[in-house]
Formats: structure tokens, C-alpha cells, sequence
């Protein structure tokens, strides 16, 4: 029997960013037939729960799995000892780094021991150093960018060579998002929404990235006209206390609840009524996938990715960047229109299935990682 190809993707922890849940998908997904998947995580996970979680489970679908718990900005030279004895215990023959501290720690790794042929997906339009890539260009086989706008930003901003560079777009297993009413209705119980409240959804790290501020305030404006609004966020980050005083401020910590980490996403976005997005720049966005692969109506300001996703007025509504007004003008016409809603949700939803399938993003790896094996 011909040897599987052992591939090492290396994130920088077991959590649920972005980054991190295009490679869990991607590992269970592969073909286990072909390819033997190990995934490690470089740092320690901020919530020990969640990293138990996602081990099991990928465990279950035959992925092995490693956490190095690297503390931040400590413990380099045991980080590179650690990849070494991996390498050499798991025979890797491929490497799959994704983001910046797995991308030199993996790349420089593999140099200096089996110069295996290496990827690299770059997830974002901002936050890579064009020094590092001149760097650590030298050392990548293929470079993935997940949007045409990732890939302009590499070419112009990281100076990496076209030729050198696949792009592979995300893609969303639309079955994971196939909730019942009867959850629904659970789920807005448990959640705190009334019966006719309508439900706006944000689901990302508080950071500047996001722009929360621009978010609460185009809610604040919205309830002050509709008064049956309610509005979850999901996750955490820096910039939460900063957030949670400003909706203080707006006297409506009543109509905002906050949800943390989560694990049940399908649900919760099965329970709301509405998606929002406010960032100021996005590399790919997966949360507009998965809210769109929910049939959920979107509001989103335009930028990064999102043309390259959303076609206005038919899968979602747009928003120029940090325009309050328009963005809350937005939140209130969906309120108001049940109908144009649900249309929009579901030309969100055929969109998602046409376009951003899970098993044409695997495909296109796999064909990727044999073409250098």
C-alpha cells in the first residue's frame, strides 16, 4: 500500500479564530486516505474548555493533534526543539503554517531539519511584516491567499511573486448550518430574546479590526425607533470593557447581551433574526460564510473581502466603513421588512452553496499538497 502523505498544519492554538477553524475543517475533511493530518498549536489556549473540545473532536475524525504551550514572547529555542522532535516522531513530509508566529517558527523548523515542501495561507489584508516575508519567503513552496484581495496585498504590500502565490477561498459545510425551528425556539429562550424581539448577531474579537463602537452606536440609534431589538455579541478581546462602556453610556445593556467564546455558532446564528459586520477591514471574513450558509440577512460595512462575497441588495445590504448613519438607516429598513429579509437570506444561502462549498476548498488543497509530494 502506497504511503499516506503526512501533512503538519500549524496554527497558534486550539481556538475558534478564523484562521483556526479553516484548518479544523480542513483536517477533518481531507482525505484520510491520501493524507495522514496532525495539527499543533504553537501558544496556549486562552480557554482551556474550548482547546479540550476541539481536540476531542478532531481526534475522533482520525486528525492527530499537538499543543506546544509556548507563553508569549518566552521559550523560543524549546518551541524549535519541540517542532524538531515532531518533525522527525511524526516523518512529516508536508508543512501548512498559518499566521505569523506558526509561519516562522514552522518554516525556519523545517530548513533546518527536512526542508520539506512548505504553505503558508496568509488569512488577512493587514498585519503581515514585509521584512519577515523577504525572510521567510525564501523558505515557502506556495503561498495561499483566501481572497483576491489577500492576494493584491501580498504581491503589492509583502512583495512575494504572483507566480508564487494559489488562491483558494474559504469554504462552509452548509449541512453544519441546517437548524430546526424547534432549536430556534430553544435557543432564543436560553439566549434572553423575546418572542418579538428582532435579533442582530456580531460574531468576532474585540479589537480594533472589528470597530464594536461603530456597531453599538448604529444599534443604539436603531432602538431608539424600534424598540423590539436585541443585539448578541459573540466573542472576546481587548477591546470588550471599552465596548461595554460605551453601551453604559447609551443606557442599553438591557437590550445587548454577551456571549463569549461559543462553540454552538449554528445555533445561535439559527436563533437570531439578523447578521451585522461593522469591521474595518476584513481578509476573508468566514463569519459572513457561516451566517450565510445560516440564510441569515447581512448588513455589512464594505470593505476588504466583501465585495468579493456580497452582491448588494440581492445576498446582503453594504455600508461604506464607519458611516453610523447609514449603517443604522440599514439595521432599521430590515426590521421594518420581514419580507426582504428572508429573500435575502436565501439568495445568501444559494450563493454560499454555488460558490464557497467545503468539499471544493478541500479538493483544491489536496490537489495543492500532491502536486509537491
Amino acid at each position: 500500500m502506497k504511503k499516506r502523505t503526512t501533512v503538519l498544519q500549524l496554527i497558534n492554538s486550539f481556538s475558534l479564530a478564523g484562521a483556526e477553524k479553516l484548518v479544523f475543517k480542513l483536517a477533518k475533511k481531507i482525505n484520510k486516505k491520501y493524507f495522514k493530518v496532525i495539527v499543533c498549536g504553537i501558544g496556549r489556549p486562552k480557554n482551556k474548555k474550548i482547546q479540550r473540545n476541539i481536540l476531542n473532536n478532531l481526534r475522533s475524525s482520525g486528525v492527530g493533534c499537538y499543543c506546544l504551550n509556548k507563553k508569549a514572547r518566552k521559550e523560543r529555542i524549546e518551541t524549535f526543539k519541540n517542532l524538531f522532535d515532531l518533525f522527525k516522531k511524526e516523518k512529516v513530509d508536508i508543512v501548512h503554517t498559518h499566521c505569523n508566529s506558526p509561519d516562522f517558527y514552522g518554516k525556519i523548523t523545517s530548513f533546518l531539519t527536512q526542508k520539506n515542501p512548505v504553505f503558508s495561507t496568509i488569512h488577512n489584508s493587514k498585519g503581515y511584516n514585509y521584512f519577515h516575508e523577504k525572510f521567510l519567503q525564501k523558505l515557502t513552496t506556495r503561498y495561499i491567499a483566501v481572497s483576491n484581495l489577500v492576494k493584491k496585498y501580498a504581491i503589492s504590500k509583502l512583495a512575494i511573486p504572483k507566480n508564487k502565490i494559489k488562491l483558494i477561498y474559504n469554504g462552509i459545510d452548509v449541512e453544519e448550518f441546517r437548524v430546526s425551528d424547534k432549536i430556534r425556539k430553544k435557543y432564543r429562550t436560553k439566549l434572553g430574546i423575546k418572542k418579538n424581539e428582532i435579533a442582530f448577531l456580531n460574531i468576532g474579537r474585540f479589537t480594533i479590526q472589528k470597530n464594536h463602537s461603530l456597531l453599538v452606536e448604529s444599534f443604539y440609534r436603531a432602538s431608539l425607533k424600534n424598540k423590539n431589538i436585541h443585539l448578541l455579541l459573540v466573542g472576546e478581546g481587548n477591546l470588550k470593557n471599552k465596548t461595554i462602556n460605551i453601551i453604559k453610556r447609551y443606557g442599553i445593556q438591557a437590550k445587548v447581551s454577551f456571549l463569549g467564546y461559543r462553540e454552538d455558532i449554528p445555533q445561535i446564528l439559527a436563533a437570531s433574526d439578523i447578521f451585522v459586520l461593522s469591521s474595518s477591514w476584513e481578509g476573508f471574513g468566514l463569519v459572513l460564510l457561516e451566517a450565510m450558509a445560516a440564510a441569515k440577512p447581512i448588513v455589512t460595512t464594505n470593505v476588504g473581502i466583501v465585495p468579493e462575497i456580497i452582491k448588494k441588495n440581492s445576498n446582503s445590504l453594504l455600508v461604506s466603513s464607519s458611516n453610523v448613519k447609514n449603517l443604522s438607516f440599514l439595521m432599521q429598513k430590515l426590521i421594518l421588512e420581514k419580507e426582504k429579509r428572508e429573500f435575502i437570506g436565501e439568495q445568501a444561502k444559494k450563493f454560499i452553496l454555488s460558490h464557497y462549498s467545503i468539499s471544493k476548498m478541500v479538493k483544491r488543497y489536496e490537489k495543492l499538497y500532491l502536486q509537491f509530494r
